[in-house]
């Protein structure tokens, strides 16, 4: 992965011809400036005279004249630049700097007689800024740097002992951290040079080392011997992070991911510029904000992916919570490929689920667009509502990142991990009496199933075993050899079966007496073997009360019984009360014309 990050830094640096300090100038914190105020000195003869405030407009891509970065402890800048506070906060902050400013660089004669004539003038050049202060409107004051010039013409960046401390300081951290310093003599991880090596140079947490069991020997300082990066290294690492923070870094339900590309045979960097400008595609891979990994799937396996899934804490750090390495763009294709197949299949006359005209059967008239149109079905958008973000770290983030993950990397997914989650929410729903919220939990389970066993990534689900019952080819039997990946034995469709009896008959009694009493009967969707045995006749019963019958679905139903017991019964709770919902849910597709006339 670090490898793939340098490769993209060389190339961010070569085109767009970086210098040390613009890898170093924290641009993304200048976001909204408009305006900069300069504390302006006259310089001659080694003295350095005050000569007041003068403001400029800010420009861009001329910010290394300010070498703007912040310090980890904020308390004062990198340099003397800093974002616009009012006064006194700045006159702190400035006073702070000059006077914190180390022996090594007070050497230089320039900035030790800056330092003597900004300290003697900081009163007066604190209430001149207090002027212009007062001067701005509310926005405005957020939007403005403060730093220094000399002569009205040359900025901080102008001066070589800046750019020192810049580079110094930026540097720091590489080998700094926690108290410690790691370095030594050792060859480069990277680019296999033997040099100075530093021990905190990844531009990812790709280890722990803040707690000493963690570091080699129990000793911090030697973690340099994990991961030995030289300084040229290191640097070119942060550059590839910036770019990756600007190209491949997407927001991801409460997460962060990157998407990595890494070249197969050689940097090719016709490729990497025809793949930035994929600016947006058709469908999403694992989230509506991905726009990348699809454009890197049309290119053939030329480019392997690496996706980091990460969890942001306070400033700028994160927790690296999984990362899969090497993805082929051609398993993209083919879960891409999949999805499609599953929302609109092409084979003529097929029952399908998930486009707009059955769709209004199962959520009603007001739908329009198929259900990738009305609901996010991306990896993420199905996998989320079954483990959603909790305020606290919790078992269901782990989880959701993990299978996310395992998809990606082509494993294998227990099945009953997925449908103890999909019976979690469905029921949850289900209880609060929000029908259709759980109509369309279970439409995204159904296809996250569909999606994940056509993959083949759900080694424990069994194999198909169609019915031997009937061969007659009514709806049902080709919903079930069409959707096979899905009911796949007997028990399944006997169950689901008997949830579309069950919705027929909550139909009935609600176009009867406006209530729906027979949902009392249904455990809050707890059903084991023994209570759908149970339901089975009392739901006839019912239907006759009210002087229905659906003589194909009730045979079609006690045959997939049938078939139950003499193969063996072998559903879990979760199993059975998870293909009831379904057929609750679906029921409305397969109600014939005349049915509904009855009714």
């Amino acid at each position: 992965m670090l490898s793939a990050v340098k490769a993209l830094g060389d190339y961010s640096c070569k085109s767009e011809g970086l210098s040390f300090e613009s890898m170093f100038v924290e641009n993304s914190k200048l976001d909204g400036v408009k305006k900069v105020f300069c504390i302006n000195f006259e310089y001659n003869n080694e003295k350095a005279i005050y000569k007041g405030i003068f403001s400029e407009n800010f420009d861009r891509n001329r910010s290394t004249r300010y070498l703007y970065r912040i310090y980890r402890h904020q308390r004062y800048d990198v340099t003397p630049t800093s974002r616009m506070a009012n006064s006194e906060k700045l006159k702190q902050r400035f006073g702070l700097w000059f006077r914190q400013c180390g022996d090594e660089y007070l050497k230089d004669p320039f900035l030790s007689a800056l330092k003597e004539g900004f300290l003697g003038k900081i009163d007066s050049v604190f209430d001149d800024l207090e002027q212009e202060y007062t001067l701005l409107g509310r926005e405005d004051r957020k939007n403005a740097i403060v730093t220094i010039t000399i002569n009205e013409e040359k900025h901080i960046g102008d001066f070589e002992i800046f750019r020192r401390i810049l580079r110094n300081e930026a540097c720091h951290g590489f080998y700094s951290k926690h108290g410690v310093e790691s370095k030594g003599s050792g060859i480069c991880f990277l680019c296999r040079k033997k040099t100075e090596v530093m021990g905190f140079a990844s531009p990812f947490s790709v280890y722990t080392f803040d707690k000493k069991g963690f570091a080699p020997n129990f000793l911090r300082e030697e973690t340099w011997k994990r991961l030995p990066v030289c300084m040229d290294c290191a640097t070119i690492l942060s550059a590839g992070r910036d770019f990756l923070n600007k190209h491949f870094y997407k927001a991801f339900y409460g997460f962060n991911f990157y998407v990595i590309p890494s070249f197969v045979l050689k940097f090719d960097n016709e490729l990497l510029k025809d793949l930035l400008s994929k600016k947006k595609s058709y469908r999403k891979l694992v989230c509506n904000e991905d726009d990348i990994s699809e454009a890197m799937a049309e290119k053939g396996d030329q480019v392997n992916l690496t996706f980091v899934f990460t969890k942001p804490k306070q400033s700028d750090y994160f927790d690296i919570m999984r990362y899969v390495e090497d993805v082929p763009p051609s398993w993209i294709r083919q879960i891409l490929r999949t999805e499609k197949e599953i929302v609109k299949p092409l084979e003529a006359g097929s029952i399908s689920i998930f486009q707009e005209e059955t769709l209004k059967l199962i959520l009603g008239d007001k739908i329009v667009g198929d259900f990738n149109e009305n609901e996010d079905t991306s990896l993420g958008g199905l996998v989320r509502p079954f483990f959603p973000q909790s305020k606290y770290e919790g078992i269901h983030d782990k989880y959701f990142v993990d299978l996310v993950s395992d998809v990606l990397a082509q494993r294998g997914i227990r099945s009953r991990l997925l449908l103890a989650a999909f019976v979690r929410a469905i029921r949850s729903s289900f209880v609060k009496g929000n029908d259709r919220h759980a109509k369309v939990l279970a439409l995204k389970s159904l296809m996250l199933v569909l999606l994940t066993s056509k993959l083949e990534l759900l080694p424990d689900w069994g194999e198909v075993e169609m019915s031997s019952t009937t061969d007659n080819e009514d709806k049902i039997t080709r919903f079930f050899t069409e959707y096979q990946n899905a009911f796949n034995s007997p028990c399944k469709r006997a169950v689901f079966l008997e949830g579309i009896m069950t919705k027929y008959l909550m139909d009935i009694q609600f176009a009867n007496r406006r209530s729906t009493p027979f949902r009392d009967k249904l455990y809050g969707l707890k059903l084991d073997e023994r209570r759908v045995k149970k339901l089975l006749p009392e739901i006839i019963e019912k239907l006759r009360e009210y002087g229905m019958a659906y003589s194909a679905l009730e045979k079609v139903t006690a045959e997939a019984f049938i078939d139950s017991e003499n193969k063996g019964w072998n559903l879990t709770i979760d199993e059975i009360s998870y293909f009831f919902a379904l057929g609750m849910t679906l029921a409305p597709i397969f109600k014939t014309k005349e049915e509904k006339v009855n009714e």
